[in-house]
C-alpha cells in the first residue's frame, strides 16, 4: 500500500469518524433538549397572566382554564385550554401564549354588550347575538333595556337592539321581544313603536325618522313600505 493510498484511508477513516460523532452529538443534543421541555422542572408553569378582560373575572377565567401549576409549558395542550375558557359567556374568543421560561398568558376577547336584560335582581348585559353575561345590581347607564318571552325571540330582539342608530338608541327605554316578527319598542316619551322582526333594520329606521315630525301614540314600521300611525 503506497503511501498516498494510506493518507487517503485515514483521510476517510476521519470523516466517519467525524459523522459518527456528530451522529451521537445530535442524538446526545435532542435527548437533552426533549428532557428540557418534557421533563425537567426548568420550563414549567409558575404563572397565569390574564389580560384583555373587564366584564370577566380574572379568577374565573384562570380557574376555567385549569392549568396546573408545575407543569411543563411544553405539555400544555392549547386547544383544550381555550375550549374550556370559551364555555364562559363573556369570553368570545381567547390565545393561548408561552411565555418561556415559565408563564402561561391568556389575551382573552370578550364580547361586546349591546343592551341589558334584568334576570331575578340583577342586571346583565347582551351581546349582539343574544348572549348574556355578566352582572350589575343596577340598570347600567346607555344600554337599551331588553326582554322577551322566549329565547329564539330574545336574540330577535338582541339583533334589533344592536341595529338601532345612535339617535334612536338615546331614546329607548324598553325593548320587547314579544314574537319573531313582532318588537316593540317604547321610547322616552312614552312613544311605541312596533318594528317587527330584525330584518330591513336600516330601512325601519329611516321610514321612522320620517314619521317622527307626526306627532302619534303608535308608530308601526313593521312592513316599512306601508307604515301606519296611530294619534
Amino acid at each position: 500500500m503506497t503511501a498516498e493510498v494510506r493518507s487517503l484511508e485515514r483521510k476517510r477513516r476521519r470523516r466517519k469518524l467525524l459523522v459518527v460523532l456528530r451522529s451521537v452529538f445530535l442524538i446526545g443534543a435532542a435527548g437533552g433538549l426533549v428532557y428540557l421541555f418534557y421533563f425537567s422542572t426548568t420550563l414549567t408553569v409558575k404563572s397565569v397572566t390574564i389580560v384583555g378582560n373587564y366584564y370577566a373575572q380574572a379568577s374565573e377565567i384562570e380557574s376555567a382554564a385549569n392549568i396546573s401549576k408545575g407543569v411543563q409549558l411544553a405539555r400544555l395542550d392549547s386547544d383544550v385550554i381555550r375550549e374550556h375558557i370559551l364555555h364562559l359567556a363573556e369570553i368570545k374568543a381567547v390565545e393561548v401564549r408561552r411565555a418561556w421560561p415559565n408563564e402561561v398568558i391568556l389575551a382573552v376577547v370578550e364580547r361586546k354588550p349591546i343592551a341589558v336584560t334584568k334576570v331575578d335582581n340583577n342586571w346583565k348585559y347582551v351581546s349582539a347575538d343574544g348572549t348574556v353575561f355578566g352582572k350589575s345590581t343596577a340598570q347600567p347607564d346607555g344600554f337599551v333595556g331588553v326582554s322577551a318571552s322566549s329565547s329564539k325571540t330574545f336574540s330577535v330582539a338582541a339583533k334589533v337592539a344592536a341595529g338601532l342608530p345612535f339617535w334612536l338608541r338615546e331614546r329607548v327605554t324598553s325593548l320587547r321581544g314579544i314574537t319573531r316578527d313582532n318588537v316593540v319598542i317604547t321610547l322616552d316619551d312614552g312613544v311605541e313603536i312596533r318594528w317587527g322582526g330584525s330584518s330591513q333594520g336600516s330601512l325601519k329606521a329611516q321610514v321612522l325618522k320620517a314619521l317622527l315630525g307626526q306627532r302619534a301614540r303608535i308608530y308601526d314600521i313593521s312592513v316599512p313600505d306601508r307604515p301606519s300611525i296611530t294619534p
